[in-house]
């Protein structure tokens, strides 16, 4: 794909994780959840670029744990790793208005992981296909990190909500693989996005997850919008 001639915001491009739970022990195993990208406009998008970062913080220390963390996806029947570094791992082929797809997703906490708060961010870019990229909204889907052995007690899916925007935004990578339409929205409607933060230390979270995102999105080679 060429480099995107000019940069704008569509809050019609929408992104969000399904069953990812907000409490997640470490060295329980894989954790399965989906992210969908839902084309909630009233035209075409040619293609969707689908972006998914994550991050951890030492409940403790304050400190980016993110290196305990694994994500991959699956495509063509294999799982695959995504890259926290460049968040980039799939395209869409052309949704219609209210056509959405989904990509099967699984995170790993090391056993080693300390105890805190993890984030994962998603957006998701339009390419128009004329040289022009639309960036959805940022979205943060927070959870705890249990220290390893721990009981969770009850688990609710994680709820996403708008994430602080920084300067910079993650830039569309190209050649990447496709993820098939999975279906269309049968009725108008989202998720229910929480105003405040849920969990605890998630002020926390978001302080955090603000500085690292910018610099991980800063150390990719970053676009402006």
């Amino acid at each position: 794909m060429d480099e995107c001639d000019s940069f704008s915001d569509n809050n019609k491009v929408v992104t969000e994780l399904r069953g990812l739970p907000s409490k997640v022990v470490a060295g329980s195993g894989w954790v399965n959840f989906t992210y969908r990208v839902t084309n909630k406009s009233k035209k075409d998008f040619n293609a969707v670029e689908a972006y998914v970062d994550l991050l951890a913080i030492d409940g403790e220390k304050f400190e980016d744990s993110s290196r305990f963390l694994t994500l991959q996806w699956q495509i063509g029947g294999e799982w695959k790793a995504i890259s926290i570094e460049d968040g980039y791992f799939g395209t869409t082929g052309k949704l219609k208005p209210g056509e959405y797809a989904d990509a099967k997703l699984r995170l790993m906490v090391d056993a080693k992981a300390p105890a805190g708060f993890g984030a994962a961010f998603t957006t998701g870019v339009h390419i128009d296909g004329k040289g022009g990229c639309e960036f959805g909204e940022t979205m943060i889907f927070e959870f705890d990190i249990l220290a390893a052995g721990t009981k969770p007690g009850d688990v609710d899916d994680a709820e996403g909500k708008p994430g602080d925007k920084p300067g910079n935004k993650p830039a569309p990578q190209g050649d990447l693989e496709e993820l098939p339409v999975s279906g269309n929205l049968a009725e108008t409607g989202s998720s229910s996005i929480l105003p405040t933060v849920g969990i605890a230390g998630g002020i926390a979270v978001v302080a955090g997850a603000g500085v690292v995102f910018a610099m991980k999105r800063r150390r990719s080679g970053d676009a402006t919008a």
